[in-house]
């Protein structure tokens, strides 16, 4: 019989720093973290203010995996070498007036890896020019921390015999890992004596289940990407 796997949570946590008006790449708050292999969900979570008095802005954020995120915010030109074809990611806008809510942006199944984040504000006004010195100094701040949960002990399937599993009472799924050949062009897996119970009957027939298949990460069965926002605790 198979064993189950188990579910652990880790934390990551990175600087305050300043948002800036976009100029140019050196001009963005950047962030690094690391996810872990077998992680079901990643969640970020994002801390902002700025100066008392000082005007709401947008805060323009980006994630992307295994480099900087490729962003235009003036929607200028690219050189025709330009590589673009790797640059999808997530991007997402959140208000600094949401004083009492915490942003989140969450990514279900996400691939392990470096993940890099990167945060700016739009100028706003393209054509003003600031005296230095002259007007009201406002700043802007953003810390991201990163919340996950990883599935610990995922049984590896043997192509050797069958695999045997019950699942646990109270559970809605299993996961289970198989490692291919690099000259592997098919897999092919079955599912054999499968049953189920509902209000005490058993059930034979059509097998009842779903069966999701992933390479390098935990199989996405939700949308990949969730933008939601959470009160604060108050302390």
């Amino acid at each position: 019989m198979v064993e189950s796997a188990s579910v652990d949570f880790g934390e990551q946590y990175n600087s305050l720093l300043y948002v800036s008006e976009y100029e140019n790449y050196g001009s963005i708050s950047l962030f690094r973290f690391h996810i872990p292999e077998a992680v079901e969900e990643a969640c970020w979570s994002f801390m902002m203010n700025k100066t008392a008095s000082c005007p709401d802005r947008d805060i323009y954020i980006s994630l992307h995996l295994g480099g900087l995120p490729i962003v235009n915010p003036y929607n200028t030109s690219f050189p025709d070498s330009t590589e673009l074809r790797h640059a999808s990611g997530y991007n997402v806008t959140f208000n600094t007036s949401s004083t009492q809510l915490l942003p989140k942006v969450s990514v279900h199944g996400p691939q392990p890896g470096d993940w890099f984040i990167i945060a700016y504000r739009l100028k706003e006004d393209m054509d003003k020019i600031d005296q230095k010195g002259l007007g009201k100094d406002c700043r802007y701040t953003i810390q991201p921390t990163l919340v996950y949960s990883q599935v610990l002990d995922i049984p590896l399937l043997s192509e050797l015999s069958h695999n045997a599993y019950k699942l646990p009472e109270g559970a809605d799924y299993a996961l289970f890992r198989y490692q291919t050949k690099l000259t592997t062009s098919l897999l092919d897996f079955q599912v054999s004596h499968c049953s189920g119970q509902l209000q005490n009957k058993t059930l034979h027939g059509q097998c009842p289940l779903n069966i999701s298949l992933g390479a390098g990460s935990i199989p996405i069965t939700q949308p990949p990407t969730a933008v939601m926002r959470e009160k604060r605790a108050v302390k």
